[in-house]
């Protein structure tokens, strides 16, 4: 009976032991997840803020210039212009209808090398210089890598965080 005892007694304790060992992971896996779920909410929040919208898209035929203005109706401010995502259909005087994808080359000092963005002015840029808050503008210029024909031209526009507009217009 004590011997019964004993090893009940052992196999408990032992018992307990890998418990008490399992704990810690869970609850270090628990933090991860929390963690990943709130980075998660952040990012919907940001995009769920953010708003863009394009306006004042001018285009001549026989040119490769393409001015618009894009504002920022949202609460979220836009900054990582970088990463934004510019495509610009129309029809090219030799092509056809096509799509190009536009890189941005910061502020304009001019017309930017063909296939390039840039900003040419913020409005009401009161708050934080050269930051797109709420209520603000940019008047951007971008150049294509041929110039267009008469016909369609559409401006698709994407924040670094997804958010997407778009505008058109016939030359």
């Amino acid at each position: 009976m004590g011997l019964s005892n004993a090893i009940s007694g052992g196999i408990i304790m032992v018992a307990l032991i890998a418990v008490l060992l399992t704990v810690p992971g869970i609850v270090g896996t628990t933090s991860v997840v929390q963690d990943a779920s709130t980075d998660i909410s952040e990012i919907e929040t940001k995009i769920y803020n953010t708003g863009i919208a394009v306006s004042s898209l001018s285009s001549s035929a026989d040119s490769a210039l393409v001015t618009f203005t894009v504002s920022n109706p949202g609460s979220e401010k836009l900054w990582d212009f970088a990463n934004f995502d510019l495509f610009i259909t129309y029809n090219g005087t030799s092509s056809g209808l096509r799509t190009e994808q536009l890189t941005y080359s910061g502020t304009c000092s001019g017309d930017p090398s063909a296939g390039n963005w840039c900003i040419n002015s913020f409005t009401n840029d009161l708050l934080d210089p050269s930051i797109l808050n709420q209520g603000e503008a940019m008047n951007l210029r971008s150049t294509l890598s041929e110039n267009t024909d008469t016909g369609l031209v559409a401006v698709i526009i994407s924040t670094n965080n997804g958010v997407s507009t778009s505008k058109s217009t016939t030359n």
